[in-house]
């Protein structure tokens, strides 16, 4: 069988399935859930439940893989599933693995579940319009790995390892909770953290979930140079690959939580600004683009299948 089975980009899943639910709640436990076809779905999970103000009491994971799949490679899945947990400073409650003949490579579910204070969360806040966009971490370091896995060697014939090295991503970066405590103690009204979909899906949702638009610089959003070069040599747009690691902020004053994560050893920068408008503007030098619906993550056509 040709298709592979794929799971709902949070894009089309907040669009089609969220908002045709008459009443959803994160529940008292401030449970909520990420979805992921890469290797990242814990810690993106884990993101998501740091932007809402809650820390991880555990995972609930599932991963389905194909009926060929090799033991050793599921011993290895698992093990990485483990060692994301413990980056993240939480552990596995419950692991299911399933098998499919529909597949031709591993799907992986991976639900957050921790607690929140009382009092509204800063990533649920409305952020409203004319206040700072911050942006916090490289885009593309997750979704670069995923390219490198199946392409390592194409990568080597180009760039020195050094370069490689440079590009792909420390785990131990890709965790946002420490800057988003951070910035919503500093005033932050409304944090989410990138993940499938890059820079733009966190942008779009940013937009639909504060019912306002955005006046960005493409040029200002932080990504390592290595990245960029990885991306030009594979044809990748790195604005829609995967970001685990990154996350936007919105404040009044932009340039204190920048200062507040600079004095913390943790890279930021104003990006641009929410505005009343529904615009969602991009400049890039004198050109001025708007952004549409985000496609599917990028590197999804790199994977080894």
């Amino acid at each position: 069988m040709e298709d592979s089975d794929s799971m709902l980009s949070d894009t089309v899943f907040r669009r089609s399935v969220l908002k045709n639910i008459t009443e959803y709640r994160s529940g008292s436990q401030g449970i909520l859930s990420a979805v992921s076809n890469g290797r990242y779905a814990v810690i993106d999970a884990c993101n998501a439940l740091a932007c809402r103000g809650g820390e991880p009491e555990g995972i609930n994971a599932a991963v389905t893989i194909p009926d060929s799949y090799d033991e050793k490679l599921l011993k290895k899945l698992i093990a990485d599933i483990d060692a994301q947990c413990r980056t993240c400073g939480t552990h596995i409650e419950d692991v299911a693995v399933s098998t499919s003949q529909h597949i031709r490579k591993p799907v992986i579910t991976a639900s957050a579940f921790g607690r929140s204070s009382e009092e509204m969360p800063a990533g649920m806040q409305k952020a409203g319009g004319n206040l700072d966009i911050i942006a916090s971490g490289s885009i593309g370091m997750s979704g670069i790995m995923n390219v490198l896995d199946s392409h390592m060697d194409e990568a080597k014939k180009v760039y020195a390892d050094s370069v490689i090295n440079a590009a792909a991503a420390d785990a131990g970066k890709l965790s946002v909770a420490d800057r988003a405590s951070l910035a919503a103690g500093a005033g932050a009204s409304y944090l989410v953290a990138a993940g499938d979909g890059g820079i733009y899906a966190a942008l779009w949702r940013l937009a639909a979930d504060n019912g306002c638009g955005f006046d960005i610089n493409l040029r200002d959003i932080p990504v390592k140079q290595e990245i960029i070069e990885m991306c030009e040599l594979f044809d990748i747009n790195p604005y829609e690959l995967s970001s685990t690691g990154c996350m936007l902020m919105t404040a009044e004053d932009g340039c204190g939580i920048v200062d507040v994560l600079n004095e913390n050893g943790y890279d930021a920068v104003v990006i641009g600004h929410t505005t009343k408008e529904k615009a969602k503007m991009m400049h890039l030098e004198d050109e001025v683009r708007y952004l549409d619906v985000p496609r599917n993550e990028e590197s999804e056509r790199f994977i080894q299948l």
